[in-house]
Parts: structure tokens; sequence; C-alpha cells
């Protein structure tokens, strides 16, 4: 009668000793957090390839270089496009009063009237959801930084 191998998984421990030849097994790992490997990793990557660590190192400064000039492109223009709305809607506003004016000035009231209330009351509008629209992602940036693991 011939032994089936136990197919179930078996638990990994620091020290796991093999039943059938008494041989021990170690089980290391190494970790670490953050954008460049520890000092002693970067000195055996040296060792197996000269100038690795340099290499390494000038990817790592460059590639920061890059996220930055990233961000201050999107700062800039996420400024601009902020105002351009106002600038935008300044002159949306205007017309809209401008034109509400001639309507009353012309002896049609009622036109004058609504386009006023409709004009602003649209604008009013646009500006209380842009104003939510911007807490409510500064509130989720928030939350997102708070559950994040800092890097170190």
């Amino acid at each position: 009668m011939s032994k089936t191998p136990d197919k179930r998984p078996v638990p990994v421990t620091p020290h796991l000793k093999n039943k059938n030849d008494g041989h021990a097994m170690t089980f290391v790992g190494q970790k670490y957090i953050g954008p460049l490997p520890p000092p002693e990793i970067l000195d055996h990557y040296n060792s197996i390839y000269p100038g690795s660590a340099k290499i390494i190192i000038d990817n790592f400064i460059a590639q920061s270089e890059h996220r930055r000039s990233l961000e201050k492109i999107v700062i800039k223009t996420g400024s601009r496009d902020s105002l351009m709305g106002i600038i935008f809607a300044f002159i949306i506003g205007m017309t809209t009063v401008i034109g509400s004016i001639v309507c009353i000035l012309q002896n049609k009231e009622g036109a004058g009237t609504s386009l006023g209330i409709v004009g602003l009351s649209s604008l009013v509008g646009t500006f209380i959801y842009g104003t939510r629209q911007k807490k409510q992602e500064l509130e989720s940036k928030s939350h997102s930084t708070e559950t994040t693991p800092a890097k170190n």
C-alpha cells in the first residue's frame, strides 16, 4: 500500500523541520518602506554591478524632479482654470443683469425679472455646487492621507 503525500497547506514558521529527513529550514525575509532601498542593499547592488547605486539614486532624483514639475503644471493649470471660470461667470452674470435691465426699460418687466432671477440663481447655484465639490475633494484627500501609511 503506497502512501499518498498530504496535500494540506503547511503553515510557514520561522523554523520548519522536515519530518522525513530531520533537516531544518529557515525562512528569512526583509522589507523596507520608501522610495530608495537601504544603504546595505545599495552596497550589495554596487558589488554586483559597480555604479548601480548611483544609477538608482540618480533615477530616483530624476523621477522626483519630474513628479514635482508635473505637480507645478497641475497647480498652475488649476489656478488658470479657476480664474477663467470666475471671469466667464462675471461676464455671464453681467450680461444677464444688463439684459434684464434692458428688458425692464423696454416695458417688459416680466421677461426682465425672469431673466434676472434665472441668470443670477444659476450663477449662485453653480458657485454653491463648485464650493461643495471642492470641499468634498479636500475631505476625501484628507481622509486618504490619514489612512495611507507614511512613506519613509
